[in-house]
């Protein structure tokens, strides 16, 4: 279906209009209330039905005029809930152009909109196409330009409600009187405005425990979710049963009409036989010869046009490769990592050789291969800000990364510390002279940390330290000490003495199989469990160990406001459902 340019902006607004909802909603979970129109039109009939406002207030109420409100009650009584949504879709559709150009550019992914328009030139389509009128079609349908796969998903589930709407208001509704508002205006058989008072009841409530009500509307729990997820993207819009229609007797799939169409525009002298047998077709002639007459290709004294190499090879899409670490690039060349010894320390290696140390603490020592094994210099030689040639950037990584193993605080002179061990791991003499053991590290933004953290946890997939597969994530609340918290966008929580207050929540998370730290990341105090974990996967986990590798996550519900076990399909980006428990909270 095509929309007009007024329609296109205000489908393409829905997803900011429930967002900019959600913090003044009375449950964020289910906004509701939101400034759609549908939902304005719905309260405003039910507050004068259900609730015997006066027309005049209800109508003033939702800035409508009385002739508007008389209008929009005539149709809901005759078609029901389907009376309350706008109407979409232009008056002027070329219905073939638009299936050309879906089928066209959902088997041939590459195809561009000028081969498109070359192809529906070739069939003598009228009114004749245009470049416009193509690019205006994808758009329709989220496969324009710049548009990602998200934009498909969201216009493909625009496109089912609309068409969805259109079939449920040229239908009957159920029986509903002027006469008595009250008592017809709820009807439970008509399944839209049974979801209309599920989701309404549910954005007055300030509870997140929405079990029992979902029950008691004859919801299953992931019905429930399922147009959860819908009513977060689209609105009311996401509220409608999708119509799922037939394939029909003897139809045929679309990268076969298209091979059709391509053979009979090329050699239009050819029978219906000749193109079979030519083609070596498996289907009925009745179902080529109703491809051929949609097309108005059944005419033999067509003019041929030769199609070959209009598309040009098409090559499979290969999934997306898993992130490449800086180790990789290393080794293969790709970059040089300075490691430029301290001269103190290469005295200390040529003394080592005659005479032995005692060092209490030889765990940093130890650990160094380790460290080198997990690229963490050329992780940030990659990834953190850049820095001058002179600075010996090795050493001084190592160094933090070691004092950290061996539970220092700060480091302020090797030679001052008693245990020498980290000083030997890190490749820093015993007496180091004036080298800044900090130089450069307050340019460290958390963006460059949280990439050398994915960097190292990428090293560890490939050395087999992680799987990836059952993992386990918890996150507590820190206070924001900073000034102007509302300047820098800190979001608010629950501080360990109860108070509400700015302030982060380090994310952790960790693998259940092989119990080795995975990651961190510090989110805003006023993130909520569902969000962060759609965040968290896309930006920390799915780039570092594949969309379809993980399998469970456990999340604990401390900060989650859950009294009782829930269970989420996570599905937004990955191709297989994880499973999110949220575990109770204990009783203290």
């Amino acid at each position: 279906m095509l929309f007009t340019q007024k329609q296109m902006s205000y489908l393409a607004e829905l997803p900011s209009m429930v967002a900019h909802a959600l913090p003044k909603a009375p449950n964020p979970d289910v906004p509701f209330f939101i400034d759609d129109p549908v939902v304005h039109n719905y309260e405003m009939l039910r507050s004068v039905w259900m609730e015997r406002n006066s027309i005049t207030a209800a109508c003033k109420a939702a800035r409508c005029s009385r002739t508007d409100f008389y209008r929009l009650e005539t149709a809901f009584i005759k078609h029901g809930n389907a009376a309350l949504y706008p109407e979409l879709g232009a008056k002027k559709q070329n219905h073939k152009l638009e299936r050309l150009a879906l089928m066209v550019k959902m088997t041939r992914p590459k195809a561009t909109e000028t081969m498109i328009l070359r192809f529906a030139e070739s069939l003598g389509l009228t009114p004749r196409p245009t470049l416009r009128t193509i690019s205006h079609v994808l758009h329709c349908h989220g496969i324009g330009n710049n548009r990602d796969e998200n934009d498909q998903h969201y216009w493909h589930g625009i496109q089912q409600s609309v068409r969805a709407i259109r079939w449920l208001a040229s239908q009957t509704g159920p029986t509903r009187s002027k006469t008595d508002r009250r008592g017809t205006f709820y009807r439970p058989e008509e399944v839209l405005q049974l979801r209309f008072e599920l989701f309404r009841e549910l954005g007055l409530k300030q509870t997140r425990k929405s079990g029992d009500t979902i029950r008691r509307y004859g919801m299953s729990r992931p019905t429930f979710y399922k147009y959860l997820h819908r009513f977060r993207h689209c609105g009311a819009w996401g509220l409608v049963d999708w119509i799922q229609p037939g394939r029909g007797r003897g139809k045929i799939s679309d990268e076969l009409e298209l091979r059709i169409i391509e053979e009979k525009v090329e050699h239009p002298r050819f029978s219906l036989d000749e193109l079979m047998a030519r083609m070596d077709l498996r289907c009925s002639r009745s179902a080529l010869y109703e491809v051929l007459r949609y097309w108005e290709l059944l005419e033999k004294e067509r003019r041929p046009v030769r199609l070959r190499g209009l598309w040009g090879e098409e090559v499979p899409e290969k999934p997306a490769p898993l992130l490449k670490t800086a180790k990789e690039a290393a080794d293969a060349g790709q970059f040089r990592v300075p490691k430029k010894l301290n001269a103190h320390f290469a005295h200390f290696l040529e003394r080592m050789k005659s005479r032995a140390f005692a060092v209490c603490d030889p765990g940093p020592i130890v650990l160094a291969q380790f460290i080198d094994d997990l690229g963490v210099c050329e992780a940030f030689q990659v990834y953190a800000p850049k820095r001058g040639e002179g600075s010996e950037i090795t050493n001084l990584v190592l160094l933090n990364v070691c004092r950290i193993l061996a539970g220092y605080e700060t480091v302020g002179h090797p030679n001052g510390n008693s245990d020498r061990s980290v000083a030997v791991a890190a490749g820093v003499g015993v007496f180091p002279g004036k080298t800044a053991m900090y130089d450069g590290f307050v340019d460290l933004k958390f963006e460059h940390l949280q990439a050398l953290r994915n960097d190292v946890t990428a090293r560890a997939r490939d050395l087999g330290l992680i799987r990836g597969e059952r993992i386990a994530q918890d996150f507590h609340f820190k206070e924001f000490y900073g000034h102007q918290p509302d300047t820098e966008e800190i979001g608010k929580g629950p501080s360990s003495a109860g108070d509400i207050c700015p302030g982060f929540r380090p994310h952790v998370i960790w693998d259940l199989d092989t119990d080795v730290l995975i990651n961190i990341a510090f989110c805003n105090g006023s993130s909520r469990a569902t969000r962060i974990v759609r965040e968290f996967c896309e930006k920390n986990l799915y780039p570092i160990l594949g969309r379809d590798a993980i399998r469970e996550i456990y999340m604990d519900s401390e900060y989650t406001s859950f009294p009782v076990i829930d269970y989420f399909v996570v599905d937004e980006f990955s191709q297989v459902d994880v499973i999110m428990c949220l575990k109770p909270k204990q009783a203290s």
